[in-house]
Order: structure tokens, then C-alpha cells, then sequence
């Protein structure tokens, strides 16, 4: 399941911490050294790095502490969050992180997100779509999941399937609420979608989501049930 799980760790003004379905008004601040985060993740492939600051327009805002994760961490990792134009990318790979996770650029720039992956390679580009139901049809969120894509989830995948190769689906409805995956949508989006590699994100609480997205998706993102303790001995 170690290859399956990714564990989350999201920054925010210099701290750990979960927002409650995207609002950054309703965090969780988890006061914990980084050093005895990894050292319960160090076992797991991979990490997910989300600067919230980047997200919502700031730029990338907590570098030493993303140094700290890179130097002590030995597995793959996976950063996002800010990440809005080439030279941002690139300066993000020199950090010595394995891939780059472009949300906003991706749901608002086709050009420059065809452009980034043409560049880098579509292996150290993730495209993350963060999503809401809005009147029958998931719309991708940009800007700190302050602002919908004109087009919908859907569409969106359409326009990159034959150029991307790995993607991660966030239902915003369940993230951070522990209430169990969107697993419908991802179905829906495996089915459409086959040749891209699915990383799902959102809801889950409990070994039994994550053996269920494993009939599903190639990975899961788990954050708090993870960070609380709530899901353990993987």
C-alpha cells in the first residue's frame, strides 16, 4: 500500500496545516517538527508538497522549509501550488524535487501548460484539477479554488490526454472532511481517460477508501487521516 499512498504535507505561512474543504478560514494547524513527519513517512515512495501560499497567488513562499523536506526525505517528490510560468517551474526542480504539480496554469493557460510540459518533460509535469459540482457538472477551481474554469472537468482532460501523462483529481466537496472518496468521479474519469496515470485526492478516512481507489486509481493523496493518526500501519 506504500506504493499506493501518497502522504500530503501542506504549508502555509511557515506551518503544517489542512484547510477544511479549500477554506482558509477553516485550517488546521499541526504543531509538529518536520523532522518527525518524515520520519513517519520515510517509508512511502513518494510525498505531496502543497505551498498554500503559491496557491493562492503569492508565490512560493516556504522554500526553506521545502530544502528541509528534500534533504531529509529519500523517496520521490511531488510539489505544487504557485508554480505559474516556466521559470517558476524550473526553479522548483532545481530544488531538487522529482515533479512539478501545476493546478491554476492548467485549468486557465492551455498554451503555457502545453508549453511547460513540451519543455520539462510530460514525466516531471503533474496537472492537478481541483474540482466542485456546479449544476450537474464538475468545474475545475484555479486560484486557491477562489475562481471555476470556463470549462468543465471533462473538457478540461481532453485538451491535455494526449500530451500529459499523469493527473490528480480533487473532488473539493470531501477534501479534508474524512467523509470517504469521490469514487464515482473516478471511475468516470479512468473510464474516459485510461492512458493517464490517476492520482485521487480528497475524503478519505480509512484503510477501506484506500482499498477501494486501489480498484480505481494509480495513487492516493492522504493528508489528515494521516497526520491525525486515524489511519495507520500501511
Amino acid at each position: 500500500m506504500k506504493n499506493f499512498v501518497i502522504p500530503s504535507i501542506d504549508l502555509l505561512d511557515g506551518q503544517i496545516v489542512r484547510l477544511f474543504k479549500g477554506n482558509y478560514g477553516e485550517k488546521t494547524v499541526y504543531n509538529v517538527e518536520i523532522s518527525a513527519i518524515l520520519s513517519k513517512y520515510q517509508s512511502f515512495e513518494r510525498l505531496h508538497i502543497v505551498d498554500l501560499n503559491g496557491a493562492k497567488g503569492d508565490g512560493i513562499s516556504n522554500i526553506e522549509i521545502i530544502k528541509e523536506i528534500r534533504a531529509k526525505f529519500d523517496g520521490k517528490i511531488q510539489i505544487g501550488g504557485g508554480i505559474r510560468n516556466l521559470k517558476i517551474a524550473k526553479s522548483v526542480l532545481e530544488l531538487g524535487v522529482n515533479s512539478i504539480v501545476l493546478g491554476t496554469v492548467a485549468i486557465t493557460n492551455f498554451e503555457l501548460t502545453k508549453e511547460i510540459l513540451a519543455k520539462l518533460g510530460a514525466e516531471k509535469v503533474i496537472l492537478a484539477i481541483d474540482c466542485n459540482l456546479e449544476n450537474g457538472k464538475y468545474f475545475p477551481k484555479a486560484n486557491g479554488w477562489l475562481e471555476s474554469g470556463k470549462l468543465d472537468l471533462f473538457e478540461t482532460l481532453k485538451q491535455y490526454e494526449a500530451i500529459a501523462s499523469e493527473v490528480l483529481i480533487t473532488d473539493i466537496s470531501v477534501d479534508g472532511t474524512m467523509q470517504g472518496a469521490n469514487l464515482e468521479l473516478y471511475r468516470q474519469i479512468k473510464s474516459r481517460f485510461p492512458q493517464l496515470k490517476l492520482q485521487a485526492s480528497g475524503g478519505v478516512s480509512c484503510v477501506e477508501d484506500l482499498e477501494n481507489l486501489k480498484k480505481i486509481v494509480d495513487f492516493a493523496i492522504v493528508g489528515k487521516a494521516l497526520y491525525e493518526g486515524i489511519i495507520e500501519d500501511l
